[in-house]
């Protein structure tokens, strides 16, 4: 039996060889909740305009799919690096990383991006493409003409492509969602939830109203995880609970802001020796000898430090905002991941170096030796503060969730935050109840459902639940409204999304906040003369968000952390750019930090005649543990064995080493001394939380209803129905 011509790229054998092959044909896989994967957004889009027979009515204003990265995470021509839009080895927090598998596709599944797919996809089949700022909607024209914008539902006279599918059979709504459902999911739409779509397309249908009831149909299908995954999804109808805390928080609040920026920063041309170098008075001639691209001394803003090798240093002037508040300002010397302590003599213990994604990976995880599996460093930290009493929120901007994700049994979700105002949902709708009926199309998955449909399901309900809390957020008027926003700044849109997000604390009931906010555009193999601009980018940007902390009266309450996967390399490269280093400065900047002063090593000089110098690189003397055990102290926690959890790998390094919150903030509590040559630890007399002698365990029979008498302290174990961010029962 033979297939096709025999002729190379023959499509007819290429259909039966995929048709053929054991795995399309396999029906116990169908039981297999691994099988499958996550679609990517750009292919949904496309494949639903091909099976939905988009028609274009005028071919030069026909839509290319660019300037769609930020809505929806993939566009035309827009990979945001050398890399791709994802990193092949991601797996997302939850039901992915917990089966050992990868899904890089769910690195793209932001709240706000997931949203503007199914509103999108929603509104094209409404009103067919359109450029109509009201709605969500896919950009990017070949021509910029203007369309007009149709209120009517089912309208597509003013746009110029839309869908033009049509049933080969509309005899009944069975015939017509079989055909949609092969279409739209390959047949995979579960039987309960082709029932639920039935039972609200059949009224319209009733009523004679055909084209409506098929796009009813349509974008109810739209929304289900069988249009956005591979393999067969299980979903009981039911709702997902998720709601945030309903009690008020009994502590006062502190926030934490890690500025991410990504690619790694030339930090050895933001914090540079100046003088009173010890025996080498003149430590700027050793840096300017040692770098291709020195800053200028005219370029550097003066300040000074004791316990260093050099007393004077310089800050590049176009961050001069470090300068101006350094009382309030910590630098860290050197800083970067570490497994331990090492030299260039030592034989090195490390992961892959200089590698963007790995070093990433190391710099969210703070767990180099994987103590602490699928586990970012700032995720461990909320579970303590959880677990002591506090109400807790972790809070994502731009990037991955890594460094936020906790100890699954802590049911601690990371929160997209959006960058954006809210805006209605499903505008001139078709069907009124398409977002209600969107969640019991994503409810409680049964067992044996479908990993990435699980994945798909839970996400999408989270962004349901975080966008109807910004609606409210919004309804009650909590908006910075006099922020001087720059909309050509990333960072400014980030930091200004931050500060809208604090100021809603009291609305949400949560008392301690940690946002991680990725930045990139960093990598400067090519050239240094990017840095400036970017420098000058940040200085302004923070200086803004500094004023508006002040303004809402928590800036001594508010600790920013800058840092990079790495610094650069300390001899610039043949086009005047610097490569992958180790080794970097970071800083601390808050109206709470004992600062004024230079932690870590500085290493002096920079070339070879310094220890930690290889191959134009600098190996770190501080890990990133040190600075998070200060700064977990000043959120509250403050017990040993916490923060061992916390920090895995602190017990590679001197306990004495590392920076307390008394080093950190001008209200620390704890201090370490050596003392018979042991180093010992201790805390001032404070309450690690706002509670009144909490128990430190679970109980061993946790109820399966909620008690009316909530303790302080969540149990570690889920209770039956967890919600999305627990309240204190």
């Amino acid at each position: 039996l033979q297939f096709g011509s025999g002729k190379y790229g023959d499509l007819g054998a290429m259909i039966a060889a995929i048709l053929l092959d054991p795995e399309s044909r396999e029906a116990v896989l169908d039981a297999d909740q691994s099988h499958g994967q996550a679609k990517a957004p750009l292919d949904k889009v496309i494949s639903v305009f091909r099976s939905m027979g988009l028609k274009f009515e005028s071919p030069l204003a026909m839509p290319t799919l660019i300037d769609t990265f930020d809505a929806i995470g993939q566009g035309s021509f827009e990979s945001p690096s050398v890399f791709n839009f994802y990193l092949v080895e991601y797996g997302q927090p939850g039901v992915i990383q917990n089966a050992g598998l990868t899904s890089p596709e769910t690195s793209l599944y932001q709240s706000y991006r997931l949203l503007h797919l199914l509103d999108a996809m929603s509104t094209t089949v409404k009103f067919g493409i359109n450029d109509c700022p009201r709605v969500s909607r896919f950009e990017g024209w070949r021509s910029s003409s203007p369309f007009q914008c149709s209120t009517i539902e089912g309208n597509t006279d003013s746009s110029p492509a839309h869908f033009s599918y049509w049933p080969s059979s509309v005899e009944s709504v069975h015939d017509i969602l079989e055909e949609l459902s092969l279409l739209l999911t390959s047949g995979r739409i579960k039987a309960s939830n082709e029932a639920l779509i039935a039972s609200l397309v059949q009224p319209i249908f009733d009523s004679g109203d055909i084209p409506k009831a098929i796009r009813a149909a349509q974008q109810y299908i739209l929304t289900t995880p069988e249009a956005h995954t591979t393999g067969i999804s299980r979903i009981n109808g039911g709702e997902r609970e998720i709601k945030g805390y309903e009690s008020k928080p009994r502590g006062s609040y502190k926030a934490l802001v890690f500025l991410n920026f990504a690619g790694g920063v030339d930090s050895y041309n933001l914090l540079v020796p100046k003088g009173q170098c010890g025996s080498s008075d003149d430590g700027y001639a050793a840096y300017a000898a040692s770098r291709g691209n020195a800053i200028p001394l005219e370029g550097l803003t003066s300040i000074f430090a004791s316990d260093q090798v050099c007393k004077e240093f310089g800050v590049h002037s176009d961050f001069s905002l470090l300068a101006d508040l350094y009382n309030q300002t910590i630098f860290f010397a050197n800083i970067g991941t570490l497994f331990e302590p090492m030299t260039r003599h030592d034989k090195w213990r490390t992961g892959d170096l200089f590698a963007h994604n790995a070093m990433q990976h190391q710099l969210a995880r703070g767990d180099p030796y994987d103590e602490a599996p699928d586990t970012g460093v700032f995720g461990r930290l909320l579970d303590m503060l959880q677990r002591r009493g506090h109400h807790t929120s972790a809070n994502n901007l731009k990037g991955e969730k890594t460094m936020l994700q906790g100890f699954p049994e802590n049911r601690n979700t990371v929160h997209e935050v959006s960058l954006s105002n809210p805006k209605d949902l499903n505008q001139y709708p078709t069907v009124t109840d398409l977002i209600d009926v969107a969640k019991q199309l994503n409810g409680v998955g049964e067992l044996g459902n479908s990993f990435f449909g699980e994945a798909w399901s839970e996400s999408v309900s989270a962004a349901f639940f975080e966008h109807e809390q910004s609606m409210a957020m919004a309804a009650a008027g909590i908006e910075v409204t006099d922020y001087p926003l720059n909309e050509y700044s990333k960072l400014s849109e980030g930091l200004n999304a931050i500060a809208n997000h604090m100021l809603s604390r009291d609305f949400r009931n949560v008392n301690r906040d940690i946002y991680v906010l990725r930045h990139g555009g960093f990598d400067m193999h090519h050239s240094s003369e990017d840095l400036a601009p970017a420098f000058q980018d940040m200085n302004v940007e923070l200086g803004k968000f500094v004023n508006e902390m002040q303004r809402q009266g928590i800036w001594e309450d508010v600790a920013i952390v800058f840092g990079s996967e790495f610094g650069r390399s300390v001899s610039t490269n043949s086009g005047g750019g610097t490569d992958h280093g180790w080794g970097g400065h970071a800083f601390l900047i808050g109206g709470g930090v004992n600062g004024g002063k230079v932690l870590g090593d500085y290493p002096h000089p920079l070339n070879s005649a310094h220890v930690q110098y290889t191959r134009g690189r600098m190996i770190p003397t501080t890990p990133h543990e040190f600075v998070w055990n200060g700064v977990a102290q000043w959120l509250g926690v403050r017990d040993e064995s916490d923060l061992d959890l916390v920090l895995p790998n602190s017990k590679s390094f001197n306990k004495c080493d590392h920076f307390t919150d008394k080093d950190l903030f001008v209200d620390g509590a704890c201090d370490c001394t050596i003392i018979n040559g042991e180093c010992s630890c201790q805390c001032d007399n404070v309450t690690y939380s706002p509670t009144v002698s909490p128990t430190v365990s679970p109980s061993e029979l946790p109820s399966t209803e909620p008690t009316s008498h909530p303790s302080s302290l969540p149990s570690v174990i889920p209770s039956v129905s967890p919600t999305l961010n627990p309240t204190d029962s």
